[in-house]
């Protein structure tokens, strides 16, 4: 049986974990039952009808985690794109320097996804700045990404995030570099990190409802640009002690 949604949007926690247990198996995330099992109870839910509690996870990094939250929210919408640009690994994705990552971690936390309407991220953004907590939020709560139009409720910003793109200079470097599990390599060799192009660390992500498609639509754009409809949510600090595989 179907549980009823909270404000019409979100599942409640029960149905998040049983959820997560879902995408643990479809997708290899690594946990166990026991890891799970091991949450605890999840806070109050807020009043807010724009907030939620959100079972929140981590892999081994922050890029991984990206590209695996972006998948089970894209598998909910099965026409969602990204732009091609936005590329989940280090060179081009980072969090920011105040957020501290945890990897493999197991958390509950309480997100505000109306906070911050109409201001731009680098005014905004911070330790509590939502990053792969935005795209498991679309995940757990597909009725709220398809209200995400900017008048039910705002599309978002991920301004946890930091974005840079490649340096394009004489002879489009891209054609000829590669990137395997975090190392460049031109044509066969490995490039010393010291010598990897320059990045400028000017944009942040954004996601939203697009009705012409219709789908999540993830893009980005520079942090000091405010977007009407955009919100910049962040994330309350955890209410239960994290769980972390040993």
């Amino acid at each position: 049986m179907t549980p009823p949604l909270i404000h019409g949007l979100f599942i409640p926690p029960e149905a998040q974990v049983e959820q997560f247990r879902s995408w643990n198996r479809t997708y290899r995330l690594g946990f166990t039952e026991a890891d799970i099992d091991a949450v605890g109870e999840p806070p109050a839910w807020p009043e807010d009808p724009l907030s939620a509690v959100l079972l929140h996870w981590s892999l081994d990094s922050p890029h991984r985690t990206a590209e695996y939250s972006w998948r089970v929210a894209a598998a909910q919408q099965p026409g969602s794109w990204r732009l091609s640009q936005i590329l989940f690994d280090s060179f081009h994705l980072r969090l920011l320097p105040e957020i501290v990552f945890t990897p493999y971690q197991i958390q509950w936390e309480t997100v505000h996804l109306g906070a911050g309407l109409y201001t731009a991220p680098l005014k905004e953004r911070g330790p509590q700045s939502l990053h792969a907590q935005g795209f498991q939020a679309a995940g757990y709560f597909p009725h709220w990404a398809r209200a995400m139009d900017g008048e039910i409720a705002p599309r978002i910003w991920l301004a946890g995030y930091e974005l840079s793109e490649p340096y394009d200079g004489p002879g489009n470097w891209e054609d000829n570099w590669n990137w395997i599990e975090g190392h460049a390599w031109l044509h066969g060799f490995q490039i010393p990190a010291e010598c990897y192009p320059d990045f400028e660390w000017e944009y942040t992500l954004r996601m939203g409802w697009c009705h012409f498609r219709p789908d999540i639509l993830l893009g980005r754009t520079y942090a000091d640009s405010p977007i009407p409809g955009f919100a910049v949510p962040y994330t309350d600090q955890p209410s239960v002690p994290a769980k972390q595989l040993a």
